[in-house]
């Protein structure tokens, strides 16, 4: 096969069917002139979906992982399989593409060399307007009828140039779930790739699906992401702050989820109390990373682990 123009990836873990409907969503609005090689990453779902992308997706390049080592070492499996193409299609299992998605990022890149990626507005299911954070530090809410420079690019939906993951490097593989891309964003804006929102694209998105699958061992990676995070970028003396409120937001939560388990039935009562004990082991967690003595910090010059 020649080298592709544009490389599609996508991650999954448990969405089978949402899986589905994303590569019909991207098979659907493929231009047919441009070469494409699509590649899915499976963190070990073991609910069918290799099968299903085997029998019915016999086009896609299929990466099957015997384990979840979360998302950033899939993107970065996925990424270097698609490294001969000009342009790297990054999307969440849980995205379908609307008709007409594809053509107009690719055209703003082809016509626009200084910038290194574009990205769309997501969209409930039912085609109301999603949250989404499109800053690093997003003070006040954007004008999404325009054009603009984003800081911060999700993995969940973005088209980025091959020479920006050249330049910005993998992922950083440390962040089992949270902050992989937050991380990413803030190596491209320190090193000055720009990132534009185009208001005429969009993609349907159900929220989080392949987060609740693995739900509890998300929470409990959360805070130490955090701290790890903040330490990376901003240093021991913010770290040191973030970590304060965090654990100040821990205590509130744990409270409130204290008094909601007090006050439900048996069912309700133990999905609570099994709650808190994935928060507690991200208290416990986030505090043997800060006594450590292993928190990072960045520089342009060095290779991620």
């Amino acid at each position: 096969m020649n080298a592709p123009a544009l490389a599609v990836v996508i991650v999954t873990y448990r969405t089978r069917e949402l899986v589905r409907r994303c590569l019909e969503s991207v098979r659907a609005d493929l231009p047919p002139d441009v070469p494409a090689r699509i590649i899915v990453v499976d963190n070990a779902s073991r609910d069918g979906t290799v099968e299903m992308i085997q029998r019915d997706f016999p086009e896609v390049h299929l990466i099957a992982n015997a384990d979840n080592r979360g998302p950033a070492v899939a993107y970065n499996q996925g990424v270097a399989a698609g490294r001969d193409a000009r342009f790297v299609l990054m999307l969440n299992s849980d995205i379908e593409l609307r008709p007409g998605t594809i053509r107009p990022m690719l055209v703003y890149l082809e016509t626009h060399p200084d910038v290194s990626g574009v990205l769309g507005r997501l969209y409930n299911p039912d085609g109301t307007p999603q949250y989404m954070r499109v800053q690093i530090k997003q003070w006040r809410k954007p004008a999404w009828d325009r054009p603009f420079r984003a800081t911060f690019v999700s993995t969940c939906f973005l088209m980025a140039r091959r020479e920006a993951f050249q330049r910005v490097g993998p992922f950083d593989e440390a962040y089992y779930f949270h902050n992989e891309d937050l991380d990413w964003s803030e190596r491209a804006t320190r090193l000055g790739l720009r990132f534009i929102y185009l208001p005429e694209v969009g993609v349907f998105h159900h929220c989080s699906a392949g987060k609740k699958q693995n739900y509890g061992p998300i929470m409990a990676e959360l805070y130490p992401s955090n701290l790890y995070y903040f330490h990376k970028f901003y240093g021991p003396a913010v770290a040191v702050l973030a970590m304060l409120g965090m654990l100040v937001e821990l205590h509130l939560t744990l409270r409130r989820l204290a008094r909601k388990a007090a006050a439900a039935g048996p069912a309700e009562r133990d999905r609570l109390r099994q709650a808190m004990e994935y928060l507690k082991e991200g208290r416990a967690r986030m505090l043997a990373l800060a006594r450590s003595g292993e928190l990072p910090r960045w520089r342009p010059d060095q290779p991620l682990r």
